[in-house]
């Protein structure tokens, strides 16, 4: 009888290795350009901020915030002080600001929320405007540091929680969007008026539209 014989089994041998897809490689340094843009207004206010620390420039209003904050240090809060030209009205400046002035300097207090105030934006642009609103928010992020040098103190540190109420607002954070903004006139009356302009402006843009939809529908329905 003829014998068959089974064909020889080969040994079996691991699969070639895919070739390297340069799609993850794209997707890693596209995440870290990403990352980049968003931390940019947040790191260059900061530098500003620091050097601004580091440099003391006597700028313009600088020995009214060093005489407020000494005041909140020597005498606590107080509601008028005769020691500026004819007096002044101690609130109307700052309640909250000069208790930290006095704890921190003013310079300080002023840079840190020069740096946190463009942060806030930062996220408050891109939320809305998409991954495209990084050039903006560097150069809010500029601007607002620059309130350091021309002495504008307590506006800098006023808008720190005027821009984080609208960004509760965004959020959809009613609570936090209404305490952010009872505290903004405390820090600062004119960080307060700025917001309250602001709002206004968001508000008449978000009416408007509507109003003039519904004219026009009932201009067609006659």
């Amino acid at each position: 009888m003829p014998v068959r014989v089974s064909p020889p089994i080969r040994p079996q041998t691991e699969p070639p290795a895919p070739p390297e897809d340069g799609s993850r490689t794209r997707a890693g340094d596209a995440r870290r350009v990403l990352l980049f843009k968003r931390v940019l207004p947040t790191f260059t206010a900061g530098v500003i901020a620091l050097a601004y620390v580091l440099i003391e420039p006597r700028s313009q209003d600088l020995a009214a915030h060093l005489l407020r904050a000494k005041l909140c240090a020597t005498q606590g809060f107080g509601i008028w002080n005769n020691w500026w030209y004819a007096g002044h009205n101690i609130p109307g400046y700052s309640v909250l600001f000069p208790p930290l002035a006095a704890l921190f300097t003013p310079q300080l207090v002023a840079a840190v929320s020069a740096t946190v105030t463009a942060a806030l934006f930062e996220s408050l642009a891109r939320r809305h405007f998409g991954a495209d609103a990084w050039l903006g928010a560097l150069w809010f992020g500029v601007a607002t540091s620059t309130s350091l040098f021309t002495g504008r103190l307590t506006f800098a540190f006023g808008l720190m929680p005027a821009v984080g109420s609208a960004l509760a607002l965004q959020r959809r954070r009613t609570g936090l969007a209404v305490a952010l903004a009872f505290v903004t006139p405390l820090a600062s009356p004119v960080g307060a008026l700025f917001s309250a302009l602001a709002g206004g402006a968001q508000a008449v843009s978000a009416f408007l539209p509507n109003a003039v939809s519904d004219r026009r529908s009932q201009a067609s329905a006659w």
